[in-house]
């Protein structure tokens, strides 16, 4: 046993004697470079060399703190760097062309953001924490031109569009001003009614925009974020819409031509309203998501004819119906039946009718019921509180 404890002995000696000399090489090239601290290694050297009288197990010890010293200090350095590749985690844009990666980097330099670049050059990440904020100040800037916010490959362009909307949902979100944001990604269909990747449509929803904030502006941030995420829209194509479902833009200053809208903007309201009573009455569809483009047409006065000055016509309708589950052959006939009816569509003046298929994020519809039981609780439970005060009295 004792033999093996100093084989054990020996080999530990060596193994420490060698890092030992190590570190005494390294702070000799540590006093070349600073003559500061030129004392360090002859004391060093000195009280190791006394050592050599003290029990084995003491020099040990003396080996052991001088080695965890190097491993302690390279260690942090992992770790720091680990920490820091950690944190810079969020990806801001992927898919970015050489140009927009180098404007992006000029911003983030400029406010002492910490980002990272791809080695391609084509993505930057940042903290996750900033990624939903930087990407509207970046919109704001007009930044990128255009770029990828999702990099997963999903198989059903459906998954995407929904990744999408809900990534998209959460960076209108730290707008201050703005609650409570949707965005619905509308797939255009073939003839075949087949899905393909470009949408037809996009319809941006705010519950509120604050008056605070210059709206022409801000809508037009908006707009930037939606085109540079959402590849081959345009901007006629993308629909924003407040709390009153009024489109959030700045009124003309001509007065007939803002009574004019005025008066095209409630009579889509009307039609809207109409389809939706009576797809809930007659079909019990109570989810849906309507949209009515119906563009009106000023009649002229002329004369033997009794029309009313300014009186108003439709000269088109297009509708586009959003429903949250799939319906079998029959019911998608039955419903497109009924809205056509109920609109009076007529394919001679280019009306057009689109029923799609779109699940609702019923998020929202479930906290309010949620809050609606609790104050019930609430309410009832004072009312006992308050009852037994009484009769303790």
């Amino acid at each position: 046993m004792t033999e093996k404890f100093n084989r054990f002995d020996d080999k530990i000696d060596t193994v420490f004697g060698e890092k030992i000399n190590q570190l005494f090489d390294y702070i000799a090239h540590l006093k070349k470079r600073w003559k500061a601290i030129h004392f360090l290694p002859e004391k060093v050297k000195i009280l190791l060399n006394r050592t050599s009288r003290l029990p084995r197990l003491i020099k040990w010890a003396i080996s052991i703190v001088a080695v965890s010293f190097i491993l302690g200090f390279f260690g942090q350095e992992i770790y720091i760097s680990y920490q820091s590749n950690k944190l810079i985690s969020g990806l801001l844009y992927a898919g970015l062309s050489p140009q927009d990666t180098h404007q992006i980097s000029a911003y983030l330099t400029e406010r002492d953001i910490i980002y990272k670049i791809s080695d391609d050059s084509t993505s930057v990440k940042v903290a996750e924490k900033d990624v939903h904020t930087l990407r509207m100040a970046l919109a704001r800037e007009e930044l990128p031109e255009q770029g990828q916010i999702l990099t997963k490959l999903y198989t059903e362009i459906e998954d995407y569009h929904a990744a999408l909307e809900t990534d998209l949902e959460k960076t209108l979100s730290v707008v201050e001003g703005i609650s409570q944001p949707r965005v619905y990604i509308v797939p255009a269909l073939t003839d075949q009614n087949e899905e393909i990747s470009a949408p037809a449509f996009i319809l941006l929803s705010l519950e509120s925009i604050s008056d605070e904030h210059p709206r022409s502006d801000l809508i037009d941030s908006i707009v930037h974020l939606i085109r540079t995420t959402v590849h081959e829209i345009d901007r006629d194509q993308i629909t924003l819409l407040d709390g009153a479902n009024q489109t959030p833009t700045e009124a003309p200053l001509d007065a007939d031509l803002i009574a004019f809208l005025h008066s095209q903007y409630w009579a889509e309201r009307e039609l809207e309203k109409k389809v939706r009573d009576i797809l809930k009455d007659s079909l019990g569809i109570e989810h849906m998501e309507i949209l009515i483009n119906a563009p009106l047409m000023p009649r002229s006065v002329l004369p033997g004819i009794g029309e009313l000055p300014g009186e108003k016509r439709i000269a088109r309708i297009s509708a586009t119906v959003v429903l949250d589950r799939q319906k079998s052959s029959k019911e998608y006939e039955t419903v497109t039946a009924t809205i056509e009816k109920a609109l009076n569509l007529d394919p001679a003046r280019g009306d057009r009718l689109t029923v799609l298929y779109l699940p609702f994020d019923r998020t929202q519809e479930l906290r309010s019921h949620q809050e609606a039981q609790a104050r019930e609780r609430k309410e009832f439970w004072t009312n006992i509180a308050i009852n037994v005060a009484k009769l303790l009295g």
